[in-house]
């Protein structure tokens, strides 16, 4: 089963929340003194009148302490990456309150996540966002390709210019033209290839080639 904006949103936090829980405990423990970030935000929210429960793995309250004591993180942290820790928080809120997200916001929210996480040092979990950003475009990619081939076939000819439709003067590939076709044969990830990290038909320039 395809997975929607909102499952790759909302895994990619799940993602995030486990890689930077012992990144925020480290950077605490000094910065409060031995004290426990969690209970110093518990009662913060009640001093304020909030509701004060509260998990440590939220990834929005990760976010929130990251932005709440940016002080103890500048070391680990640019300005730019403490500013990606609230955009992210931003679209933690639109999926908790079960926001759409369009293709372009959900390509945003999976690179600004992933960007982060390499600032934190957690480059494995990372990589795991870029899978889901690259799966993500390559379903957009597929999406919107269907969408152009549609409308093309649709387009009627137009007389008098003294140029033929394009349908009639090339040959598209079968599958293109059905509509069936593998949107992974024709979307590469050039940078696995120029890495020669790909060793699939995209790392064979003969078969990619031939099939695109």
């Amino acid at each position: 089963m395809a997975l929607s904006n909102r499952d790759r949103v909302g895994r990619a936090l799940e993602i995030m929340a486990a890689a930077l829980l012992p990144f925020v405990d480290q950077h605490l423990a000094t910065a409060l003194a031995g004290k426990d970030w969690l209970d110093v935000m518990t009662d913060r929210a009640r001093t304020a009148g909030r509701p004060a429960t509260m998990v440590r793995t939220d990834p929005r309250l990760l976010l929130q302490v990251i932005g709440d004591h940016s002080r103890a993180f500048r070391d680990s942290l640019s300005k730019t990456e403490l500013a990606f820790a609230q955009e992210i928080r931003e679209s933690g809120h639109k999926w908790a309150h079960h926001d759409a997200f369009s293709d372009p916001d959900t390509s945003r929210v999976l690179d600004t996540v992933a960007r982060l996480l390499r600032a934190a040092g957690a480059v494995t979990e990372a990589g795991e966002v870029d899978k889901l950003l690259f799966d993500h475009q390559r379903a957009a990619f597929e999406k919107e390709t269907k969408r152009a081939v549609r409308q093309s076939a649709a387009l009627p000819a137009v007389e008098g210019m003294g140029l033929k439709p394009w349908r009639e003067v090339i040959l598209p590939h079968p599958d293109v033209r059905t509509g069936r076709f593998n949107a992974s044969q024709f979307a590469a990830n050039l940078y696995r290839v120029a890495h020669e990290e790909d060793t699939g038909e995209s790392g064979d320039p003969v078969e990619f080639f031939q099939r695109t």
